[in-house]
């Protein structure tokens, strides 16, 4: 089964004075950073992180199979839009970067930027979608069937959800206070 796994998480530095430089520390994608006092602390963290992504996965997934079904639908009218190949074309080739992104983004989890990667390909999977539902929107409006309109404003809708949760995701989270700013000559954002 295709699923996200994040991995990467830092271990601490040793001797130093900085009380976040001795940490176990999860870096998100969203530019979350949280901090354990143990590897046990992180790992479980680590687990939450991975079941939230993968159901945000399944959701996105779910929107995805809705959509396409709906593309599939306005196929056959698409030709009464103006310019109908160009807003064919985009909504093909966001289709494609879709499924490269879903791709990516459950087999470069392990690697050592994946924790960064997998919300990077989430992020743009929920851009090109949103991208489809417009241009379907527009179509749907130009031959009048606001109905259908309504129908895919609520997968856009879900979209927003889906994006909101992914960029909240792991706030808050941590029993050793990450402090912002330059870290190591890094800058880190905690949101």
């Amino acid at each position: 089964m295709r699923k996200i796994t994040l991995t990467h998480v830092e271990g601490p530095e040793g001797n130093s004075f900085y009380r976040e430089r001795n940490c176990y520390s999860i870096a998100l994608g969203n530019g979350v950073i949280a901090g354990w006092s143990s590897d046990r602390l992180a790992n479980d963290f680590m687990v939450k992180i991975n079941q939230d992504l993968n159901y945000m996965l399944v959701t996105l997934n779910q929107i995805l199979i809705e959509t396409y079904s709906h593309y599939r639908k306005v196929w056959f009218y698409v030709t009464n839009f103006p310019d109908h190949s160009a807003i064919e074309r985009a909504m093909v080739s966001e289709f494609s970067s879709i499924d490269r992104c879903l791709e990516l983004a459950t087999t470069r989890g392990h690697f050592e930027n994946g924790n960064h990667m997998v919300f990077r390909h989430l992020f743009t999977s929920l851009n090109s979608l949103d991208e489809i539902l417009c241009n379907l929107q527009k179509v749907e409006k130009y031959c009048k069937h606001y109905v259908e309109v309504r129908m895919l404003q609520v997968f856009r809708d879900r979209i927003e959800y889906v994006r909101t949760d992914l960029k909240s995701l792991g706030q808050g989270e941590g029993n050793v206070e990450m402090r912002t700013g330059p870290v190591n000559g890094k800058s880190i954002n905690v949101h």
